[in-house]
This record gives C-alpha cells, sequence and structure tokens, in this order.
C-alpha cells in the first residue's frame, strides 16, 4: 500500500478497522501486528462489535500515527494474516 502523502497529515489519531471470523483471537492479532509499529499503543482503545448473527467480529483501534510508514506496515501486516479478512 503506497500513501497518497497530500491526504494524510502526520502526526495523527486514526481509527484502525478489521474484520475478522468470531472464533478467530482477531483483537489479540490486531494488538500484536500494531504493537509491532508503535510499542507504546494501549489495547485498552480497542473496540470489539459482533456481527448481527454472530459469525464475524469487527475490531477498531484508535492508533497515533507519527509517519507513513506505520500504517503502510501495519496494512500490510494485517493484510497478510489469514486471519484478517478485512482491513479499513
Amino acid at each position: 500500500m503506497t500513501l497518497d502523502e497530500r491526504l494524510w497529515l502526520f502526526p495523527m489519531d486514526f481509527a484502525l478497522k478489521t474484520i475478522g471470523k468470531t472464533q478467530a483471537p482477531i483483537s489479540q492479532i490486531v494488538t500484536n501486528i500494531v504493537t509491532k509499529y508503535i510499542p507504546d499503543f494501549d489495547a485498552r482503545s480497542i473496540t470489539l462489535r459482533p456481527s448481527g448473527r454472530g459469525k464475524y467480529i469487527a475490531v477498531t483501534a484508535h492508533l497515533y500515527l507519527t509517519h507513513k510508514e506505520q500504517i503502510e506496515g501495519i496494512y500490510a501486516d494485517l493484510n497478510a494474516h489469514r486471519e484478517i479478512l478485512w482491513a479499513l
């Protein structure tokens, strides 16, 4: 993923959204990936929302980004992980 830097103003707050199947430990997966790029990430900022039928779970993590390499790395790792269905 390559960002158009004109659209991103760093540092910035960012709400990262991911979706996975309910049986996968999506919250822990997101936390592990995010802390790789943002060591002081507070996992308490994560919110979970199950789908209407309970098959999927949406995870929102509130991040503080200081440079584009963080979000590029996070998205690359999330998209490569087999348990993550979508990363927005």
